[in-house]
């Protein structure tokens, strides 16, 4: 875990070996992480990387697209599907399905998964039994 205190910093930029003139940055203020967001000129996407150019067998994507008109356009067409409500009953459902995944392994007072692979997927199964019901 990052300690921002130690570094005196709300603001890190991390670069990867393999590509040095990229930065990643990491933030704990929400003003600005809401700053950088807002300024995608200053702030661009490596979007020439491998992990960019890999997303875009379909077509370009919200994530591959830089700032502009195509951004825009991307991003009014995904909007409708993460409003507010919408994340809420997701978030809402894997509180539920966590909730429900420690009780039935009995991990209520404390404990640790023994098995992560079987965890996840009986909690991709939960969630699916949630979502059906809703």
């Amino acid at each position: 875990m990052i300690e921002y205190a130690h570094y005196k910093s709300d603001l890190f930029a991390c670069t990867q070996l393999t590509t040095p003139s990229y930065a990643v940055y990491v933030t704990s203020s929400p003003t600005l992480a809401t700053s950088i967001s807002a300024k995608g000129s200053i702030f661009l996407r490596p979007t020439k990387m491998f992990r960019y150019v890999a997303i875009n067998i379909f077509g370009l994507q919200i994530i591959s697209t830089q700032t502009g008109a195509e951004h825009r356009r991307h991003k009014n067409v995904v909007k409708g599907c993460f409003n507010e409500t919408i994340m809420e009953t997701a978030y809402t459902g894997m509180v539920d399905a966590l909730t429900t995944m420690i009780r039935q392994e009995g991990l209520s007072n404390g404990g640790v998964f023994e098995d992560t692979r079987e965890m996840m997927i009986k909690a991709s199964l939960i969630c699916s039994l949630l979502q059906d019901l809703c």
